[in-house]
């Protein structure tokens, strides 16, 4: 029988899969930003039920909150706000993402900022 975390976190994998293609982000920029190897997203259904790594399941769960935030921020806007490069780095925030380890949590600390929930 499967416990109740094992259910919770497919059905944050599962949120994020659709949020993912609700912003138009590719398999790919999805698997970037989760450090998997390539063609590792989606996670193949035998992963989703296996145990996750912790580092893995937080990277996962970060992401998910990112994208949720980024639409509770810019709303309607949010799948051009993250392909627009910024006018100071030069860089859009899916190319921040995906250039370094450290961003998807930065960049989920700043929204927690601006939503109140952090």
């Amino acid at each position: 029988m499967m416990s109740d975390e094992s259910y919770e976190v497919r059905r944050v994998i599962a949120n994020l899969e659709c949020r993912a293609a609700d912003l138009g982000l590719t398999p790919t920029e999805v698997g970037k930003i989760l450090l998997l190897k390539p063609g590792g997203w989606p996670l193949p259904i035998s992963e989703q039920w296996a145990p996750i790594e912790r580092s893995r399941e937080a990277r996962i769960r970060d992401l998910r909150e990112v994208l949720q935030s980024v639409q509770a921020v810019v709303g309607f806007h949010a799948m051009f706000w993250l392909r627009r490069p910024n006018g100071h780095s030069g860089i859009s925030p899916l190319e921040f993402l995906m250039s370094d380890s450290d961003a998807l949590r930065a960049l989920r600390d700043v929204l927690r900022l601006e939503t109140g929930s952090g």
